[in-house]
C-alpha cells in the first residue's frame, strides 16, 4: 500500500471516530486552544486514530476473514474444476513471491488491488466506529444505529470477498505465465 492511500485511510477512520469521542469528551476545557490550533490539533489526531481503530478493526474481523477467504478460496477451486484446470487449495493460502511480483512488475494490477484493499480497509473501520457511535447516540437513532453496523458489516463481507477473489485470480494468472515463460524456456 502507498503512504498516500494509508494516510486517506486512517483520516477517513479517525475522523468518524472523532464523531463519537468527541461526543465523548466534549465537557472537557478546550478555551486554552484558539480555533487554529483546535483545527491543526485535529488532522494528526484523526489519523493516529484511524491507525488505532483499523488495528482494532483488524483484530476483531481477522476470524471472520479467514471464513470469507476460505469461501473465496472455494469459489476459485470449484470454477477452476469446472474449466479442467488443476488447482491445490493449500498452494492459495500464502503467496508473498507473487505479491512482489505484483508489485514489481505489474503497475496498473497493484494499483486495482491497493484500491480494493484502501475500499476494505475504510469499510472495516466504519464497521468498527459504528458501534460506539450507536451507543453514544442511541437516543437518536435507536435501531437504526443496529442496522448500519449490520448493512456495514455485509458491505465489508461483500469488499473482502471480492477483493481476496481477485486477488487469487491474478495469482493464478502469474503463477500460469511464469509456467508457460518456463516451458518456452526449456523448448
Amino acid at each position: 500500500m502507498n503512504l498516500p492511500g494509508l494516510l486517506i485511510e486512517y483520516l477517513i477512520v479517525g475522523a468518524i471516530a472523532l464523531i463519537w469521542i468527541g461526543v465523548i469528551f466534549s465537557d472537557i476545557d478546550t478555551s486554552f486552544l484558539n480555533k487554529t490550533d483546535s483545527q491543526l490539533f485535529l488532522i494528526p489526531m484523526a489519523y493516529v486514530l484511524g491507525i488505532f481503530i483499523d488495528f482494532i478493526a483488524w483484530i476483531v474481523t481477522k476470524p471472520i476473514k479467514k471464513i470469507i477467504r476460505n469461501h473465496a478460496i472455494g469459489v476459485v477451486r470449484d470454477a477452476m474444476l469446472e474449466q479442467d484446470i488443476s488447482f491445490n487449495e493449500n498452494d492459495y493460502k500464502h503467496f508473498w513471491n507473487e505479491k512482489i511480483t505484483i508489485e514489481k512488475s505489474y503497475p496498473d494490477l497493484n494499483k486495482e488491488l491497493s484500491g480494493r484493499s484502501s475500499r476494505d480497509r475504510i469499510a472495516r473501520g466504519v464497521v468498527i466506529n459504528l458501534i460506539p457511535i450507536t451507543m453514544v447516540f442511541w437516543s437518536n437513532i435507536h435501531v437504526y444505529g443496529i442496522l448500519a453496523i449490520i448493512i456495514a458489516s455485509l458491505m465489508w463481507i461483500r469488499f473482502e470477498h471480492y477483493y481476496f477473489f481477485y486477488e487469487l485470480r491474478a495469482v493464478h494468472s502469474i503463477r500460469n505465465e511464469s509456467i508457460l515463460e518456463i516451458n518456452k524456456q526449456k523448448k
